[in-house]
């Protein structure tokens, strides 16, 4: 298990050297990766005590998704109440690694918030197209 800092030390690499995420300024890694770490918003995908993947989430309301637009440390901060959104998603390790954090964290959101049925998502391509996505609870259905 890593340390908080541990994670956002590994974190911030992980996001650095990512060609989707590299041009990204500091500032950003702050706001979008290290505020939802220390405010218990992540899940990690950890092997061989190496961070190999994140994803971050938050509850925001309808007019936050609808805007795009929020308060990191005032979202980051909810534990409930608007709609769950995973805000990034980062694990490139490998086809079957990226199945394995999927599941993982399913089986801990499904656990820690089981009122929430759905989550959101804005899938975005690395040639700059995005698209809305939408996750079940396999028990939702």
């Amino acid at each position: 298990m890593l340390s908080v800092s541990q994670k956002k030390y590994q974190a911030a690499d992980l996001f650095r050297n990512d060609p989707f995420y590299s041009d990204n300024s500091p500032s950003w890694i702050a706001r979008n990766v290290f505020l939802p770490i220390e405010y218990g918003k992540s899940i990690s995908f950890i092997r061989d005590n190496k961070l190999r993947g994140l994803v971050t989430y938050a509850f925001l309301t309808e007019k936050e998704l609808k805007e795009n637009r929020i308060d990191a440390v005032k979202v980051f901060q909810r534990n409930e109440g608007g709609q769950l959104h995973f805000c990034q998603f980062l694990c490139r390790s490998g086809r079957q690694d990226v199945l394995d954090f999927v599941r993982h964290i399913t089986k801990t959101l499904s656990k820690k918030y089981p009122e929430a049925k759905t989550a959101t998502a804005i899938r975005k391509h690395a040639n700059g197209s995005q698209r809305p996505s939408i996750w079940f609870r396999k028990d939702a259905l």
